[in-house]
């Protein structure tokens, strides 16, 4: 029986360290994101998310059309794969 906490409470241990590693290493992630020196954009233009970006340290995993069919800054949202291998959001306006 003493065996068996023994085993769970390592088992528990493991999984709690590895999960604290995961969040201090996006934490902790290298982000470098360079955009486009004018962000302007006209109103229903076609304009993708890469074609805001000068820079970037990785690999875009998502490049959704922005919406242009409203007047005003718009909060846009990338996701990418940094050159480590990991998954990194950023925002900009």
């Amino acid at each position: 029986m003493k065996k068996i906490v023994f085993i769970i409470i390592i088992m528990l241990l493991i999984c709690s360290s590895l999960f604290i590693y995961n969040k201090y290493r996006i934490k902790h992630a290298k982000i470098i994101v360079d955009t486009i020196d004018n962000l302007d954009v006209g109103v229903y233009s076609d304009v993708k998310i890469k074609d805001l970006i000068k820079n970037l340290n990785g690999k875009i995993t998502m490049n959704n059309k922005i919406d242009t069919s409203k007047l005003g800054k718009k909060k846009i949202k990338l996701k990418y794969i940094n050159d480590d291998n990991i998954k990194v959001k950023y925002t900009f306006y």
